[in-house]
């Protein structure tokens, strides 16, 4: 995540996370956070920027991004959740362990936070292999 006034060059700023982690949500946090000082980020802004990933996958004509798609939270607010203050909730409250359930295309990716497309111990074992190589070649 680089810190530039990114709003002066194009409104279709997106958010990723640089290879650091896989979790938007943290990605999001950490924008809006280092986001403010450099180019007075908001969340509704940071949202958008989230959010901005379907109109780019819709332009470039990619597929996958379908009517099918829903994210099911398990998130017991501390306040009162409205329209008026959900992206407050979205930067300071929703993170990825309140994700339960993902469905993709109408394909459950994610049931009872359990991947099921995949088995996630075996991605993980071939992860820390390929870690320890790199490692060995870096020394």
């Amino acid at each position: 995540m680089g810190l530039a006034a990114y709003n002066q060059i194009t409104e279709k700023v997106m958010l990723g996370t640089d290879g650091m982690h896989c979790d938007m949500l943290r990605s999001a946090k950490a924008a809006f956070l280092s986001g403010q000082p450099v180019e007075g980020l908001g969340m509704d802004t940071t949202y958008n920027r989230l959010r901005n990933v379907h109109h780019y996958i819709k332009e470039a004509g990619f597929t996958g991004d379908t009517d099918n798609n829903l994210v099911v939270l398990d998130y017991d607010s501390p306040t009162e959740l409205t329209n008026e203050n959900f992206i407050g909730h979205f930067i300071y409250g929703i993170n990825s362990s309140h994700v339960e359930t993902v469905v993709a295309g109408g394909k459950v990716i994610v049931e009872d936070r359990v991947l099921k497309t995949a088995d996630e111990t075996e991605i993980l074992a071939y992860a820390r292999q390929m870690g320890d190589r790199l490692w060995d070649k870096m020394k």
